[in-house]
């Protein structure tokens, strides 16, 4: 899903959930954020290419440190203050301070998110139950779940000899593997949410634990950075070639 699906989702979440959505970008744990609405606003709740960057500022810092013996020379910035936080912005785009060129990689991918909330509702993930949706959508953001804070957010190299230097996958665009086998591990989470629902509705059942299905996700999300963040090449892999999120989700199918 492109930046315009992205923009139709939030528009729907609006209309439907306005009262849920984060106003303005205000932390709140009664409110959240399903969509990649956000790129690059400085201190925005919704903005994933901030959060992108105050996580590899912060917690997960020391993994982006450029190896001292590496073979392939370090990017150096445009200007000064490659971590400065008045110049956030770095990305591979010339008109910015850049680092090295990445991408901000939602670790739950919207894409896959957004799929497995339709097949959770409707039974099929090209079709939507509007009023089964609302009520997922709606629990999720009701507990606080924000897809573009900074446990689902990760910064990746988006050229092959930055991600072969840095141990790091690369990341170009779509992910449709990567993307595929989340989705997947999203189905089990939601498992059953149809049925929970129509109980809850008829009166045979309590309302669907939506406060655990937004804990799970965020432990799914941690799992995955983990697997992400140690991803290794083969020893066998040469020319300069690189690991991919491909590859990796392939590895993952069989890790666990």
């Amino acid at each position: 899903m492109d930046r315009e699906a992205a923009g139709e989702w939030h528009g729907w979440d609006t209309q439907q959930l306005e009262d849920l959505h984060l106003v303005n970008g205000q932390a709140a744990s009664n409110k959240g954020c399903l969509t990649p609405h956000r790129r690059k606003k400085k201190g925005h709740h919704c903005s994933y290419h901030w959060h992108a960057f105050m996580r590899a500022q912060g917690a997960d810092a020391a993994r982006y440190v450029w190896p001292s013996k590496s073979e392939v020379p370090e990017p150096q910035p445009r200007a000064e203050g490659k971590w400065d936080p008045e110049n956030w912005i770095l990305s591979a785009n010339k008109r910015h301070v850049s680092y090295y060129p990445r991408e901000a990689h939602h670790i739950v991918p919207f894409e896959s998110l957004t799929t497995a909330l339709c097949t959770a509702t409707s039974g099929d993930k090209n079709k939507t139950d509007d009023n089964k949706l609302k009520e997922l959508r709606g629990g999720l953001l009701k507990n606080g779940y924000n897809i573009n804070d900074e446990h689902n957010m990760a910064y990746l190299p988006s050229h092959p000899d930055h991600a072969k230097a840095l141990r790091l996958p690369y990341h170009k665009g779509r992910h449709g593997t990567y993307s595929d086998y989340v989705e997947k591990q999203l189905d089990v989470i939601f498992s059953g949410m149809q049925d929970a629902i129509d109980n809850h509705r008829d009166g045979t059942g309590d309302a669907p634990n939506y406060k655990q299905c937004a804990q799970r996700i965020k432990v799914l999300s941690r799992r995955l950075r983990k697997a992400i963040l140690q991803a290794h090449l083969p020893e066998d892999r040469v020319n300069g070639t690189h690991d991919t999120l491909k590859a990796l989700a392939a590895r993952l199918k069989h890790t666990f």
